[in-house]
């Protein structure tokens, strides 16, 4: 447990079981849900957690999906429609419920550049016009010859000069119809650095710059090694077409890249670069893909989020509802809701979801505790707290070094009492057949009343700070021990923790708890013994923070991210610079920190 601010460290276990069905149970449609999480778990084709609804085809027979209508209102049946889609018997198939205004899906994908295609190129001697990479620019003294460009590694169909720092790149191509567009994939191969822009607008780039404009004669600042000439697959972006939308246009576009060399003496150069589409209809106007490309796995996204209680409802063309299920009340990060065995009557609540997969192999839980109730209330006391809670219908197991309880944990049997500040963690368990509840966490702060600050109480599991592997806190096994800022360290890795927090004004009362990941944050203060933390709350736990953290900026009332800073490094001498340097200049219009107790 940690306090920043002051200091940085009915018990009711009834189970619902809440599966309204909006048609009768024993109707199973075409099309039917088999399984729903209305928590995120589930990354999509870009890396992003998201709700997510598995879908089953209970036919013998394959089927097109463009029939029917996915929805979460009763009264708008046809909110999202399904892609042209032939769904096989038995398969299991996985919405992103993202909420993404646009779900184009491709039927195929084709080529529109590849990299041994012809193109424009310019050995970088000098300085290069800055409209360079788009349609605008006169390329006709630019020199033609077939890609990729480069030296050394056997993978260069045009060979440039072995002490040639940068080369530049440009090739159009042509887009038919772009509303038949679904998605964009760029590939790189390269050696050892490159940016890559489409229509003149950045569209990606290598990781070894130190620069963000780099110049005809920027080196990287490390090498980077092409991947093709021995067999491997290039690394590559994928862009939806709501994210290119306003790059391309219909008719002639232009794909242009500056790749960049690690050094004169560097032994090599390579650049090959492969721009593919999804497309929506049958239609083939492009090119086939190279060999080795295999797209990338797009879902099927619908325009509508999930939330506890909300219906999600599969419809069909004529407005006849296939099935229809609300997601559970109860439903909470971890957890997802579904059939067992697949495409029956009985639901379940698993935790350990199987997105894409049968559930017949899940453990199958009747519903979820209830959290306990825990007096007294979190806050301020002085000498004694004596802590109760109602286990008249199952068992409590408790923390109080910030851990999540678990069923190794003492059991709760009668009052406990503090004298001194604790974190009092606790959850309901019962037997087999039902998930043990969320935790609840109580903060008791005991006499330590000298203070008009405010506090947060952040809490997290032991091993989520200490451990030494683990803990985001300590120098670790892999610390440069000797030298500061002790590179290496724990405390310099970008790991995040699950944490739970709770925030008291500087009147000492509560407003508001929440779930969150906990990460080290600075440059090299993360070094000093007091460090900073970054505090992001996420949808996949309770999303945003509802409260005005600021006084001073009481319009911003919702926030997804904060950081609670040491200070820097001014804790060699002072903590007050920022505080005080603020409010001198709070009249003025200059940008400035704020602090939480600033009025």
């Amino acid at each position: 447990m940690i306090y920043l601010g002051m200091i940085l460290k009915k018990f009711f276990l009834k189970a619902i079981l809440f599966s309204i069905i909006i048609i009768p149970t024993n109707i199973i449609g075409q099309i039917v849900v088999n399984e729903i999480s209305a928590h995120k778990g589930y990354l999509d084709e870009y890396g992003e957690n998201t709700d997510w609804i598995e879908i089953t085809n209970t036919l013998n027979t394959s089927f097109n999906l463009d029939n029917f209508y996915l929805s979460d209102e009763l009264d708008n049946l046809d909110k999202w429609q399904f892609p042209n889609y032939v769904i096989s018997p038995n398969e299991k198939l996985v919405i992103c419920a993202s909420g993404k205004p646009s779900s184009n899906y491709p039927n195929h994908w084709e080529s529109l550049v590849k990299a041994e295609e012809d193109w424009k190129y310019s050995i970088g001697t000098s300085s290069i016009s800055e409209d360079w990479n788009t349609n605008n620019f006169n390329d006709q003294s630019w020199l033609l010859g077939q890609g990729g460009f480069g030296y050394g590694d056997n993978d260069d169909n045009t060979i440039i000069g072995s002490n040639t720092i940068s080369v530049y790149l440009r090739k159009t191509f042509d887009i038919q119809d772009i509303n038949d567009i679904s998605h964009l994939v760029l590939h790189a191969d390269y050696d050892d650095g490159f940016v890559a822009y489409l229509n003149g607008t950045e569209i990606m780039r290598s990781n070894n710059f130190n620069t963000f404009f780099p110049s005809f004669n920027t080196i990287t600042n490390n090498n980077h090694e092409a991947v093709l000439y021995s067999g491997g697959i290039p690394e590559y972006k994928l862009f939806s077409f709501d994210d290119v939308s306003n790059l391309l246009v219909q008719g002639n576009n232009l794909l242009a890249v500056q790749v960049h060399n690690s050094g004169y003496t560097s032994s090599d150069l390579s650049s090959n670069f492969f721009l593919s589409a999804g497309i929506i209809s049958t239609n083939t106007n492009y090119q086939s893909l190279p060999s080795w490309l295999i797209p990338p796995t797009i879902h099927m996204h619908s325009n509508f989020k999930l939330s506890n209680g909300e219906p999600i409802i599969i419809s069909n063309t004529s407005g006849n509802i296939s099935d229809s299920i609300s997601v559970p009340n109860d439903l909470f990060n971890g957890l997802s809701f579904g059939r067992l065995p697949d495409i029956s009557n009985n639901w379940c609540y698993f935790n350990s979801p199987t997105p894409s997969l049968s559930n017949n192999n899940s453990n199958c839980y009747a519903g979820v505790l209830e959290k306990p109730v825990i007096n007294p209330p979190s806050g301020w006391y002085t000498n004694l707290v004596n802590v109760s809670v109602d286990n008249s219908v199952n068992t409590i197991r408790y923390t109080t070094n910030g851990d999540i309880p678990d069923e190794n944990d003492p059991i709760y049997n009668s009052s406990l009492s503090f004298n001194s500040s604790t974190v009092f963690s606790a959850r309901s368990f019962a037997n087999s057949n039902y998930i043990p509840s969320e935790v609840a966490d109580r903060t008791f702060i005991i006499n330590e009343l000298n203070h008009n600050l405010s506090v947060f109480s952040i809490i997290t599991d032991y091993d989520n700070l200490w451990d030494w592997n683990t803990g985001i806190y300590v120098m670790g096994p892999n610390a440069d021990v000797n030298n500061y800022p002790h590179f290496g360290s724990n405390f310099w890795q970008p790991w995040s923790k699950f944490s739970r927090i709770e925030f008291f004004n500087k009147d000492r009362v509560k407003q508001f708890e929440s779930q969150v990941d906990l990460e080290i944050h600075g440059g090299w203060s993360r070094a000093e013994p007091q460090k900073s933390f970054r505090i992001d709350s996420k949808s996949i736990y309770k999303g945003s923070i509802d409260y005005p953290l600021i006084p001073g900026k009481s319009n911003i009332t919702e926030y997804n991210n904060f950081n609670l800073r040491n200070g820097g490094q001014h804790g060699w001498n002072d903590r007050i610079q920022d505080g005080i340097i603020s409010r001198v200049v709070k009249t003025t219009n200059i940008d400035r920190e704020w602090d939480m107790n600033q009025l």
